[in-house]
């Protein structure tokens, strides 16, 4: 059999009754109806077609109601369906909306993180032209995620995309008071102070606008931290 396709004139096609009265000619110079050849039956169709990726996608949405995570539900969602749908070949699922994008921003920040802590060992070797004190400033770099671990087991946070840009910064202000000691280590020796004495002394002097930095940094940004679980962590 030989597949024939046909259309109509939109003016012949509009009603069910019109495409079966269609007139179909015949070898012996006549015509038929079309209902007395074939069966004509409404057929429906989707009105729209999605495409994501080149593939027919079919989107839900829902919102979250603030007491959890969207993260935490959609790996609750994920593990429900692996256990529940088999999927046939061709069908397939992918969480999209904020997962999608927080991926998508931590994918582009481990990028990014060798270059910066490669421009940040060049920059101490360069301010202090030792690197043995370089790598005294990175060794205190792990010191900080003593808070952050029990900071969010206390408060049972989980460490989303913002509370990585937090580490980070908070990485970044304890390099800098890790600087400011061991500059006044460094002065305390050219003015001929012993070495624990040196450091001692660094300590007591730098300690005030450490402490006053870090308490104002917490003052502002403690708003954000209380505000809930989107800018929480």
């Amino acid at each position: 059999a030989i597949p024939v396709v046909g259309r109509a004139s939109s003016r012949e096609r509009n009603t069910l009754k019109k495409i079966q009265s269609l007139e179909i000619p015949t070898s012996q110079g006549g015509s038929l109806p079309l209902s007395q050849v074939a069966d004509v039956n409404i057929g429906w169709e989707a009105g729209k077609i999605r495409h994501h990726d080149r593939r027919r996608t079919i989107t839900i949405k829902s919102y979250v109601d603030g007491t959890r995570t969207a993260d935490s539900i959609l790996n609750e969602i994920d593990q429900k369906i692996k256990e529940k749908v088999n999927f046939s070949p061709g069908y397939g699922m992918q969480f999209g909306g904020e997962k999608e994008q927080s991926g998508k921003a931590q994918g582009a920040l481990k990028k990014s993180l060798p270059i910066g802590g490669a421009l940040l060992m060049l920059i101490l070797v360069l301010q202090f032209g030792n690197v043995r004190k370089m790598l005294i400033i990175l060794t205190t770099i792990p010191l900080s995620f003593i808070g952050v671990v029990l900071g969010l087991y206390t408060v049972n946070y989980p460490l989303s995309f913002f509370g990585i840009l937090g580490v980070l910064s908070l990485a970044g202000i304890v390099v800098n008071n890790a600087i400011l000691l061991i500059e006044q280590t460094d002065a305390n020796l050219e003015a001929g102070m012993p070495p624990t004495q040196a450091l001692i002394e660094s300590g007591l002097r730098r300690a005030y606008p450490i402490i006053l930095t870090t308490v104002s940094t917490l003052a502002g940004l403690y708003t954000l931290a209380i505000s809930g679980l989107f800018w929480g962590p």
